[in-house]
C-alpha cells in the first residue's frame, strides 16, 4: 500500500506539488484571522452545573475581573493633604472607565467608604474624604477615625499608612474587550496622574490573565528563533544546504497548513496550544531528516532520485518499523506487567521477564500476574547491559552498509558530513538519527 502510494507520488510529481502550492496558499489566506485569546471561560465546560452557578454568581455579586490598585507615597505616609486628594482624583477617574462596576468599586475616596460612630441619639455616618483634608492635622484626625473603624484597615488602607489600595471590578464592553486592554487602560491613567509623589504596583485576577496574554503573544518571536536553531542543527548534521532547507520546507508546510486550519475553523490561539507551531515544526523536521537520510543511503547504492525515494519510503518500511522498535522495549523493559500477551512465548534477551510459564487455570491479579507463582527473577543490570550490546551488534550485522567508495568519495558518509552524536552504532537509521550517527 505505502509503496504503491509513494509510486503514484513520484510518477506524478508536478501535480502533487500544483495541488500542495494551492492547498497552502488557500490555507495562508486564513492566517490573518488568527488572534491570541486569554479567556478563561473558554477553557470551562459552560454546561457543567458548577460553571453555571459561578456564572450566577458572579452576575449577581460581580467581581469576577478584579483589579487591585495600590498606591504608595514615595515619601512619608498616606495621611497628607497631597497624597489624599491624588487619591481622589484617580478615583475618579478609574471610576469613569467604560465597564465598571460601580457597585464593587471600592476606595477610600468614594462616598460609600464612611466613618460609622455611636452618637446619643444612635449613629453618625460621614464620608471619610467629604470634604478633603487641608492640612497635615486633619489629615492625622483622619488617621484616627480609620482606626476606630478597623474593618477597612488591611482593606483599602494599609495599617501602617504606607498605601492605599483601589479595588475594581470590569465588565468587558468596546473598547475595554479583555483583560489586555483592561490593564493598559489602568496602567495609561497612573501614568498620566503619576507627578513623582507616589509610585503604583497593580494586581488581581485581570492583571494575571492579561500578563499571561502578553507572554503568549511571544510565541511569534520564538518561532523564527527556533527555525533558525533548528536550520544550524541540520547544517551541522550534514553540512549540505539541501538537508538544511528541504526539512525545513516540509515542517514549514506542516506549520502553515496547522495554522490555516485553526483561521479556518475560528479556532483562536491561546495559552495551551500558542506553542503548537513551534512543537510542529520541531517534530515535522526531525521525521524530514529521517526521511531523508534514508534517501541518501538508498541513494549512494542506486544512484537513481525515483528509485531510491521509493525504497526509502515504501519498499523497506516493514522492515524499518519492525527495528524502531527496539529503542522503545529497551526503554520499557521494567514494566513487566504490561507483556502478558505480547511476549507470550518469545525470547527474551533485554531481560523483562516471560510470560510463557503462565497457567491459563490459575488465578491472575488485576495486573495479569500469576498471584500462585513466584514472579520471575530480575536479571541484574550487568547482565542486561550485556544483553542489550548484544541486542545492539546484531542489529549493526543487519543494517545494510553502503558501497565504499564512488567517484574518489567516500559514499558510506552519503554527504552526511559530521553528526553531532558521533559515528557510533545505528538501529534504525529513521528514528536514531543524530542519536547514534551516521556510518562513517
Amino acid at each position: 500500500m505505502v509503496a504503491a502510494y509513494v509510486r503514484w507520488v513520484t510518477a506524478h510529481a508536478m501535480l502533487v506539488a500544483a495541488l500542495m502550492l494551492v492547498a497552502t496558499c488557500g490555507l495562508l489566506s486564513r492566517l490573518a484571522t488568527l488572534k491570541v485569546e486569554v479567556n478563561p471561560d473558554s477553557q470551562l465546560p459552560l454546561g457543567h452545573p458548577y460553571i453555571q452557578a459561578l456564572a450566577r454568581l458572579h452576575e449577581v455579586f460581580g467581581e469576577k475581573n478584579l483589579v487591585f490598585i495600590g498606591l504608595f507615597p514615595n515619601h512619608g505616609d498616606i495621611y497628607t493633604p497631597e497624597f489624599l486628594a491624588k487619591l481622589a482624583h484617580v478615583t475618579e477617574r478609574i471610576g469613569a472607565l467604560p465597564g465598571l462596576v460601580q457597585r464593587t468599586y471600592w476606595s477610600l475616596a468614594l462616598p460609600k467608604a464612611v466613618d460609622i460612630r455611636a452618637t446619643a441619639e444612635g449613629m453618625a455616618v460621614h464620608p471619610f474624604l467629604d470634604p478633603l483634608p487641608k492640612t497635615r492635622a486633619e489629615a492625622l484626625a483622619l488617621r484616627a477615625r480609620l482606626d476606630a473603624n478597623p474593618q477597612y484597615l488591611g482593606t483599602i488602607v494599609a495599617p501602617d499608612g504606607s498605601a492605599a489600595a483601589i479595588v475594581a471590578d470590569f465588565e468587558f464592553r468596546p473598547p475595554l474587550i479583555g483583560y489586555p486592554e483592561v490593564q493598559q487602560a489602568v496602567t495609561q491613567v497612573l501614568e498620566e496622574e503619576n507627578d513623582g509623589t507616589f509610585h503604583a504596583h497593580l494586581s488581581g485576577p485581570a492583571i494575571y490573565v492579561a500578563w499571561l496574554a502578553r507572554y503568549s503573544a511571544r510565541m511569534f518571536f520564538f518561532f523564527p528563533l527556533a527555525f533558525v536553531v533548528i536550520g544550524l542543527v541540520h547544517y551541522d548534521a550534514f553540512r549540505t544546504l539541501q538537508a538544511m532547507f528541504l526539512p525545513l520546507l516540509t515542517a514549514l508546510l506542516a506549520m502553515l497548513w496547522s495554522l490555516g486550519l485553526l483561521g479556518l475553523l475560528g479556532v483562536a490561539l491561546d495559552p495551551f496550544n500558542v506553542t503548537t507551531p513551534i512543537l510542529i515544526l520541531a517534530v515535522a523536521a526531525g521525521h524530514a531528516v529521517q526521511m531523508l537520510k534514508r534517501f541518501y543511503e538508498e541513494f549512494a547504492v542506486e544512484p537513481d532520485q525515483r528509485l531510491a525515494v521509493e525504497r526509502s519510503v515504501g519498499a523497506d518500511h516493514r522492515r524499518e518499523h519492525r527495528r524502531a522498535f527496539l529503542p522503545l522495549v529497551a526503554d520499557l523493559r521494567d514494566h513487566r506487567d504490561s507483556q502478558l500477551r505480547l511476549v507470550h512465548g518469545a525470547r527474551n534477551p533485554l531481560g523483562l521477564g516471560h510470560r510463557d510459564d503462565v497457567d491459563p487455570r490459575r488465578p491472575l491479579s488485576a495486573t495479569g500476574t500469576d498471584t500462585t507463582r513466584a514472579r520471575p527473577r530480575r536479571a541484574s543490570p550487568r547482565v542486561r547491559s550485556d544483553r542489550l550490546r548484544a541486542v545492539q551488534a546484531g542489529a549493526r550485522q543487519a543494517t545494510p552498509r553502503v558501497g565504499a567508495r564512488r567517484d574518489g568519495r567516500d559514499r558510506n558518509r552519503c554527504g552526511l558530513g559530521r553528526v553531532v552524536g558521533g559515528g557510533g552504532f545505528e538501529l534504525s537509521p529513521t528514528v536514531l538519527l543524530g542519536i547514534a550517527g551516521a556510518p562513517r
